[in-house]
């Protein structure tokens, strides 16, 4: 969902941002929690996903970005 977007090598798709892994490091995990379940701006929330997917999402990204 999230390339969707986001682009598969995180560089941004259709106006969407990149995600910048510089950024990405700065923010909390509470924040991306809360960011991924909620949503912000234009994105939308993924409440459906468990804790345990959130929480394998934030590695994912911390280590790919």
């Amino acid at each position: 969902s999230c390339a969707r977007c986001h682009g598969e090598n995180f560089e941004g798709r259709r106006g969407e941002p990149g995600i910048d892994g510089a950024k990405l490091a700065t923010l909390g995990d509470q924040r991306l929690r809360l960011t991924i379940s909620t949503g912000k701006g234009k994105m939308p929330g993924f409440s459906k996903l468990s804790q345990t997917q959130v929480d394998a999402l934030i590695s994912y990204l911390k280590a790919a970005a």
